[in-house]
């Protein structure tokens, strides 16, 4: 009597609703369409900056460059500084987002692990001003910076946003994430706070502090109204300001023009493609409550 070698049982392969293969479908094409919505205000740029003058407003447009030139990046770099304008709003954006995770990363911590009297109560304070809109304070903090003579200063547009109250929620609901009791042991070990804090708390928060310092850079980099309203020296000026002035005096040349936003682009591009994972692993974890 032969015996027939036994196969593996494979269970059969469970369909999925018809229901649900069409929405997840439809979900994705609605994605793909607010992508192709989103990206083609920036590919329109980034192509209009390589044609001619005379073929920038065409009617109906130019989808494709005919043919690809460089002159309006070589006007751009003629007609304005770029280098200056570039390192300003490099060192502008730099020393904001140090700062900015430095402080709201001690002042999250403070609420997330520490108790004292009225805790959450100065934590509402400090959200409720999320509610006041920015024009609303503008005249208040320009006011102060004029009494400090930090008007036409790179202090002047550095010191009003060494604090977020965003970074402070943001980096609050992730300490909760670090579990009380490495903090105890490293009490016990003989650790400090600031020693604590910088060898513990840090290194295991550094996903949502990323994150941050990532979002950071992007809204100073692009930071536009508060500049304009401080500075009066063309050598201090952020490449969004000075890309502005460009605009207001060749306001008929918009190759010049979309070739200073493109290249005002760049760096945040360059930024979100190297951190993306930086900001997904900081938003998922932020919500995480222990």
């Amino acid at each position: 009597m032969t015996t027939l070698p036994l196969e593996p049982y494979s269970s059969p392969r469970r369909r999925r609703p018809a229901r649900t293969v069409i929405y997840q479908t439809v979900i994705q094409i609605l994605l793909a369409i607010g992508a192709l919505v989103m990206v083609f205000p920036f590919y329109f740029m980034i192509t209009s900056s390589f044609k001619a003058e005379n073929r920038i407003n065409l009617v109906p447009p130019e989808w494709w460059p005919t043919h690809w030139i460089t002159d309006n990046y070589a006007q751009l770099f003629t007609m304005i500084d770029v280098t200056r304008l570039f390192m300003n709003s490099l060192v502008v954006a730099a020393v904001v987002t140090a700062v900015t995770m430095y402080t709201s990363g001690i002042v999250g911590y403070l609420f997330a692990k520490f108790q004292f009297k009225r805790k959450e109560v100065y934590f509402l304070v400090i959200l409720a001003t999320m509610m006041i809109p920015w024009p609303v304070t503008m005249v208040p903090v320009y006011q102060i910076c004029l009494k400090l003579g930090m008007i036409n200063t790179y202090w002047g547009i550095i010191v009003p946003y060494l604090f977020s109250t965003f970074g402070i929620f943001m980096i609050r609901q992730f300490m909760y994430h670090i579990p009380t009791d490495l903090l105890d042991a490293a009490r016990i070990d003989g650790a400090g706070e600031f020693q604590l804090y910088h060898r513990v708390v840090i290194p295991n928060a550094m996903a949502s502090i990323s994150a941050l310092g990532i979002f950071t850079f992007l809204w100073n980099w692009d930071n536009f109204l508060w500049p304009m309203i401080t500075l009066m020296d063309e050598r201090l000026f952020t490449l969004p300001l000075g890309i502005a002035m460009f605009a207001g005096r060749w306001w008929t040349q918009l190759g010049p023009v979309l070739s200073g936003a493109t290249v005002s682009v760049v760096p945040v591009l360059i930024v979100f493609l190297i951190f993306q994972k930086n900001i997904t692993e900081g938003l998922t974890m932020t919500g995480i409550k222990g």
